[in-house]
């Protein structure tokens, strides 16, 4: 049974609003002093500039740190979000096994999923009360293409209290998850000689881990050693047989296949 979202965000339960964002100057060892002369050539109040300016002034000479920074917008190349267009989906809310139907994009720089209400705006999901969800985005055929999302146990990822990660291979036994970040690397300027705006960039981050029946997850690196050597330390047998066939694999599928193989030859674990 599938619940629409936007039915469940009605009644406030896991909807919560967008944070603004606050820009802090570095901080300077002495105060600026800036000119009150004002502008000839304005079509605003220039009493009112000359008025700011002198009050600007006015903390520096009383030993204020008045800070010195650019006024030049910083611009952020790329995006953080995993797919950068609006996708239908779904979400699963705890062990809550009904999912929630909306459309979604998925924050991967802040990990959050945001959901499109018919207002033409969007609002972010607690991250907290998410379990799992998918993204149903259009592939280079126009059909969609399913892709799973679970959330991590926390720890998984230093950086990220709350921090999901894509199935690569779904198992009942063991699976592949693959979890994807940005971070912003800080583009580098000269103020005295760039007139450009100061650019940034989406730096991406991936890791990966192998998630086992009890729940539990093993960092793992993304090869055929990597996995062969988590998987070995809980099943043996299963590791020497695999090895048996030589097997071969670099890109995600292949390794999600790999671990396919492997999650069929481990016994199911009792209830």
């Amino acid at each position: 049974m599938r619940i629409n979202l936007l039915s469940l965000l009605g009644l406030g339960l896991v909807a919560t609003p967008l944070a603004a964002q606050t820009v802090v100057p570095a901080p300077s060892s002495k105060p600026t002093e800036v000119s009150a002369a004002p502008a000839k050539k304005s079509g605003i109040n220039e009493n009112a500039i000359v008025d700011k300016l002198r009050n600007v002034n006015d903390f520096g000479n009383n030993g204020y740190d008045v800070v010195a920074f650019s006024t030049r917008p910083r611009t952020v190349r790329g995006t953080p979000f995993i797919v950068p267009v609006w996708s239908q989906g779904e979400v699963v809310f705890g062990t809550n096994a009904k999912a929630t139907t909306g459309v979604l994009k998925f924050d991967i720089f802040n990990q959050e999923v945001r959901v499109l209400r018919p207002q033409g705006d969007s609002i972010i999901l607690a991250p907290d009360k998410i379990q799992a969800f998918t993204l149903r985005p259009a592939g280079a055929d126009g059909q969609p293409e399913e892709r799973r999302f679970e959330r991590l146990p926390s720890g998984a990822v230093a950086e990220a209290p709350v921090s999901f990660a894509e199935v690569l291979s779904a198992g009942s036994e063991l699976r592949l998850l693959k979890s994807q970040r940005k971070t912003i690397r800080k583009g580098q300027y000269d103020p005295a000689y760039n007139s450009k705006s100061p650019e940034d960039f989406y730096q991406p981050v991936t890791q990966y881990f192998l998630r086992w029946a009890d729940g539990t997850v093993a960092p793992v690196k993304p090869s055929v050693g990597g996995i062969i050597g988590v998987v070995a330390s809980r099943q043996p047998a299963v590791v020497a047989a695999e090895m048996q066939k030589k097997p071969k694999a670099k890109s995600d599928a292949e390794l999600g296949e790999l671990v396919q193989r492997l999650n069929a030859a481990i016994p199911a674990t009792k209830q």
